[in-house]
């Protein structure tokens, strides 16, 4: 029986392979990293924007109450029709953010595609 030996890969060879390995790594998570932060600003600019709204809507409805115990039905219609348009703007708002995460998510599938 004859007696094969293998080519062995140079030490040279195995850390150049380690090191993009590695470098191929920390860019993914580079970029992984920086995606998240971006949402988190997101994510907290649309918890103040709901957080603002709430307190407005609050404000409507309060002045439309007092305008109604007041008999002024003027005065309370437009506060409700204020209140209506209120939240009709921040869920158009919550449908553009909507519509922005699906795309990023769309572009970037959260789970890796192996071949195979």
């Amino acid at each position: 029986m004859q007696s094969c030996e293998c080519p062995r890969a140079s030490p040279q060879h195995i850390t150049t392979r380690e090191s993009l390995f590695i470098g191929g790594a920390l860019a993914f998570a580079w970029v992984e990293r920086n995606l998240m932060v971006e949402q988190s600003r997101q994510y907290l600019a649309l918890a103040a924007m709901y957080q603002a709204a709430g307190r407005r809507l609050l404000g409507h409805l309060l002045g439309a109450d007092e305008a109604l115990k007041t008999g002024d039905e003027a005065r309370a219609a437009d506060r409700v029709a204020a209140a209506r348009e209120l939240i009709f703007q921040v869920g158009l708002q919550t449908l553009d953010e909507n519509a922005a995460w699906l795309i990023l998510h769309r572009a970037r599938p959260t789970e890796p595609v192996l071949a195979g």
